[in-house]
C-alpha cells in the first residue's frame, strides 16, 4: 500500500503498476483498481487471476508454468522417482509456487511434501534435516537450501524455477552440477533476442544480467508493445482487450496471455520454457524446449484435472 501510494500520488502513475510478488500485488490491487490502474504482479499461480480482479495481470514470473513442462519431461526420463519435497519461503508467493508442484505430483501420482520457512530464516540446516526425513527423490528449491542436504548425503535430483548465480557461488558450483533449472532464463543462448540486451546491461551497469533483470525487461517489452497495438494510453478497456487477444514479442519470443479455461479470465502470460542443466561454473546446457503453446496445453491438462 505504501509503494502504491507513492507511485500514484508522488510519481503520477495512472496506467500500469508492477508490484513484485503476490503479497504486494494483491495488497495493492484494491487501491489501484479504484484508480483504474492495471496491476502487474509476479509469482502468482493461475488461481490468483479471477474475473473479480479484471485489472490484475502477470507477465513474469508465472513459476507454476515452469513445472508442467518440467514434470512432463522429467517423469518420462525418470519414472523411478516417487517422492518430491518443495522447500519455499512462507509467503503468498511461496505458497502459490508450491501449489503448482503439488498439482504436478498429484497428476503423476507422486508423494508430495511441503516445507515452508519464514523469510527471515538464516539457519537452513533444520530445513535440510526435515527434508531428509521424507527420503525425497526430487527437491524443488535453491542451492542454498540443498546445501545442508548434500552435507547429509542427499544424492537425488534438484530443480529450481528461479536461478541466481550468487546462490551457486555461495555453496560451490561443483556441488551444483546436474542441478535442473525449469523456466525462461537467458542462459546458454536460450533466447538470442536477449543477448544484445544482456551485453548492453552488463557493460553499462557492470552487473550480471540474471533472472531479475531478464524478467523485468520482458515486462517492459510486453506492455510497451501492448500499448502500441492498442493505439492508446488512455483507454484502459482497449488496452485490456489488446492484452487478452494479441500476441507480443519479448526477449524470449512471442508470448500471449492465456489459461482462461482454468480461471475464467486468463491474464497469465504464457512463455516458452527451456529446461537447463548446470554443467559448470556459469555454464548450462539446454536439455529440451517447450513452446508457449505446448506449455499452455500441458498446464490446462495437468492443472485442470
Amino acid at each position: 500500500m505504501a509503494t502504491s501510494t507513492k507511485f500514484i500520488s508522488e510519481y503520477g502513475v495512472d496506467l500500469i503498476m508492477h508490484q513484485n510478488g503476490v503479497d504486494a500485488g494483491v495488497s495493492s490491487y484494491p487501491y489501484a483498481e479504484a484508480k483504474d490502474i492495471i496491476v502487474d504482479t509476479a509469482g502468482g499461480n493461475y488461481e490468483l487471476f479471477t474475473p473479480e480482479r479484471p485489472l490484475l495481470f502477470q507477465v513474469a514470473a508465472s513459476y507454476d508454468l515452469s513445472f508442467t513442462p518440467f514434470f512432463d519431461w522429467f517423469m518420462k526420463e525418470h519414472p523411478e522417482v516417487k517422492s518430491v519435497v518443495a522447500i519455499n519461503v512462507d509467503n503468498a508467493t511461496g505458497v502459490n509456487i508450491d501449489k503448482g508442484v503439488k498439482k504436478c505430483c498429484e497428476y503423476y501420482g507422486l508423494e508430495f511434501h511441503e516445507i515452508l520457512y519464514p523469510i527471515e530464516t538464516t539457519e537452513l540446516y533444520p530445513l535440510g534435516t526435515k527434508a531428509m526425513t521424507y527420503d525425497p527423490d526430487l527437491v524443488v528449491g535453491f542451492p542454498t537450501v540443498l546445501a545442508p542436504m548434500w552435507d547429509m548425503g542427499y544424492k537425488g535430483f534438484a530443480v529450481s524455477y528461479y536461478w541466481m548465480e550468487a546462490s551457486a557461488d555461495a555453496v560451490g558450483w561443483d556441488r551444483c552440477k546436474g542441478f535442473f533449472i525449469a523456466g525462461p532464463h537467458a542462459y546458454a543462448d536460450a533466447f538470442p533476442a536477449a543477448d544484445p540486451v544482456k551485453e548492453e546491461y552488463e557493460r553499462r551497469y557492470n552487473a550480471p544480467f540474471g533472472a531479475p533483470q531478464f524478467f523485468m525487461a520482458n515486462i517492459l517489452y510486453v506492455y510497451t508493445e501492448a500499448l502500441k497495438k492498442a493505439g492508446t494510453v488512455d483507454d484502459v478497456d482497449k488496452i485490456i482487450e489488446t492484452l487478452e487477444t494479441e500476441t507480443f514479442d519479448s526477449l524470449c519470443g512471442p508470448v500471449f496471455f492465456g489459461l482462461e479455461e482454468l480461471n475464467g479470465i486468463g491474464h497469465v502470460c504464457i512463455w516458452p520454457v527451456p529446461i537447463f542443466r548446470v554443467v559448470g561454473e556459469n555454464e548450462y546446457e539446454i536439455i529440451t524446449r517447450y513452446t508457449a503453446e505446448e506449455v499452455e496445453a500441458l498446464t490446462l491438462e495437468i492443472y485442470g484435472k
